[in-house]
């Protein structure tokens, strides 16, 4: 009944894999109420990118830091409906939006549209 953002330890061995160490990661620091995750990824070695979506519909993008020091808002500021968050580390997270738009991370609450007409997306490799 609910929707929570963590880190683990995961551990393969010859035994077999293990999970250890689950601690919740709290979104709601400096952002309100944290909504339904729809997406994530490591926006830096140290932070992650997560897309969650209010009880209102409207979605943003959370930065939280690995170690839940911080959690920061980072838009956007439109209330555009996103469905996907393409994330990797030193590059710019990108959004897409319900409509087909593709949005640029250019600094907090300033996404960029970029493309349209898009159905999916992703970094490579």
């Amino acid at each position: 009944s609910r929707t929570e953002v963590g880190l683990a330890v995961v551990v393969r061995d010859d035994a077999g894999v293990a999970v250890t160490g689950w601690r919740v990661l709290d979104a709601t620091m400096n952002t309100g109420t944290p909504g339904q995750v729809l997406d994530l990824g490591w926006y830096s070695p140290t932070e992650l990118a997560v897309l969650q979506t209010a009880s209102t519909g409207e979605t943003s993008v959370i930065r939280i830091s690995q170690d839940g020091a911080y959690a920061n808002d980072i838009g956007p500021s439109n209330s555009a409906t996103l469905g996907g968050l393409a994330v990797v580390p030193d590059r710019p997270p990108v959004a897409l939006a319900a409509g087909g738009g593709a949005y640029r991370f250019d600094g907090d609450f300033n996404w960029t549209l970029s493309l349209t007409n898009v159905d999916a997306m992703t970094y490579s490799g």
